[in-house]
């Protein structure tokens, strides 16, 4: 893989740079268990349903059973979403100093589904509010759909004036990864917060990630290591 083009890193927020994924699963359990339906396990989830968005989960859970849920299951989700973040949101380890260190390097910016408001309190609950400018958060709500669509890393890539194969995107869920390879970029998985790195990892490079690591510190270095004498 030759990184020489690249002069733009877009980051993922939750899963990547921030970690909240306990409170989306926690939600969308007691959406699930309020209206009588089956809960999915942590493994299941990660491997199905994260990095959706919260209808589109609710969509495909409703597929793989044979159901049509009604809306009132959205809507109660949404009652707990605010509460279980404030709750589970954390720091993910390494995150801060790996910004830092592509920052010295490359421009960056934030392509979630998240809302901006969103992207803007996961990243004050994990530190990095002062990382990212407001016009360097770009979200599903710019654009017409969400990842898998690549339309939000599209839209990033336009907003930061790069070609999108001259931008890198790191990603923590198959359905980002798709996005990102959707978009014509290359994506570098980060597994570092699964509860099953070495699955999650396989299920990243599966989805089309170039390479995927289960650390920060591995892919700084990884990025490093080829572009060595740039």
């Amino acid at each position: 893989m030759n990184l020489d083009a690249f002069d733009t890193i877009i980051f993922d927020c939750d899963g990547t740079l921030s970690r909240s994924d306990e409170a989306y699963y926690r939600g969308f359990c007691a959406a699930l268990e309020k209206f009588g339906y089956d809960v999915p396990d942590v493994h299941t989830y990660q491997q199905k349903y994260s990095g959706r968005v919260i209808r589109d989960i609710i969509e495909a859970y409703g597929d793989a059973h044979g159901l049509a849920l009604p809306p009132e299951v959205e809507r109660y989700y949404w009652l707990l979403e605010q509460p279980l973040l404030k709750t589970y949101t954390m720091a993910v380890e390494g995150a801060a100093e790996a910004v830092d260190f592509l920052q010295k390097k490359y421009q960056t910016c934030v392509a979630s589904n998240a809302p901006v408001a969103g992207i803007e309190f996961l990243l004050g609950r994990s530190g990095l509010q002062d990382k990212f400018p407001r016009d360097h958060l770009f979200s599903a709500e710019h654009v017409s759909y969400p990842k898998p669509a690549p339309d939000v890393f599209l839209y990033a890539a336009a907003q930061m004036g790069v070609a999108p194969e001259h931008a890198l995107v790191i990603e923590d869920s198959p359905t980002g990864v798709m996005a990102g390879v959707a978009a014509g970029m290359r994506v570098i998985g980060f597994a570092g917060t699964a509860p099953h790195p070495d699955v999650k990892l396989a299920a990243l490079q599966r989805a089309g990630a170039t390479a995927a690591f289960a650390s920060w510190p591995e892919i700084t270095a990884f990025i490093e290591s080829m572009t060595d004498g740039l």
